[in-house]
């Protein structure tokens, strides 16, 4: 990309990243999930990342070393895991792609372990849509910094089993499965009491059958 292009483009993003800086605190589980691509820092992501995809090498380096001790690493994981969401079908995968470049941006400088869990649901969501994601990781992890390589590969090589874990623990539905499991939690408190004290009355039943055959 032209440098004078690259940066009118990076500098109309960064003021939207700027105006979008707080459209990441999320009070509730719930809220992760909410407002998907609609959100202003997605939007301004989806930008960022574009531009990151559309770069020559210099200009990605630029963009890395740009974020090194910005807020927005906090929050690249965060776009990791909802950009997901965004893919119905096989035509999308353009969104994997931009999933992948927000971890390149990261480069495992905030937490690798939320973008590890990140990148596990964006290849879940990928692969639900019948996504061969292995060539795109193979891709970023080509020419990418030592420390998220052992990230991507991680990931792209993790079990199926292992992927199911992950969104079993940290996908959209955790918190309605954390609902239900204490409902059916205190079910069987309900049911335990009730059973006490069933016990507890044939308990007296019985020392009253035993009194009375005392009497006989």
């Amino acid at each position: 990309m032209d440098q004078v292009q690259f940066a009118s483009k990076f500098s109309s993003i960064q003021a939207k990243l700027i105006n979008a800086r707080n459209y990441y605190k999320f009070k509730t589980i719930d809220e992760v999930w909410s407002n998907i691509g609609t959100n202003l820092l997605d939007i301004a992501l989806i930008e960022l990342t574009s531009l990151y995809l559309e770069s020559d090498s210099a200009q990605r380096e630029f963009i890395f070393n740009h974020f090194a001790n910005d807020e927005l690493l906090n929050d690249l994981w965060y776009f990791v895991r909802r950009i997901g969401k965004q893919i119905h079908s096989k035509d999308d995968s353009k969104y994997l792609e931009l999933g992948i470049a927000a971890s390149l941006i990261d480069g495992g400088r905030a937490d690798f372990r939320d973008l590890i869990v990140s990148l596990m649901l964006l290849r879940f969501a990928a692969e639900m849509q019948g996504i061969d994601t292995r060539p795109f990781f193979d891709g970023a992890i080509q020419n990418a910094d030592e420390k998220i390589v052992s990230i991507l590969t991680n990931v792209r090589d993790s079990k199926k089993a292992d992927i199911h874990s992950t969104v079993q623990m940290f996908g959209e539905h955790t918190s309605n499965a954390t609902d239900k499991k204490k409902a059916r939690w205190g079910l069987r408190e309900i049911i335990t009491i009730i059973l006490l004290i069933g016990l507890c009355i044939l308990a007296i039943y019985i020392r009253g059958l035993i009194s009375i055959g005392r009497l006989w």
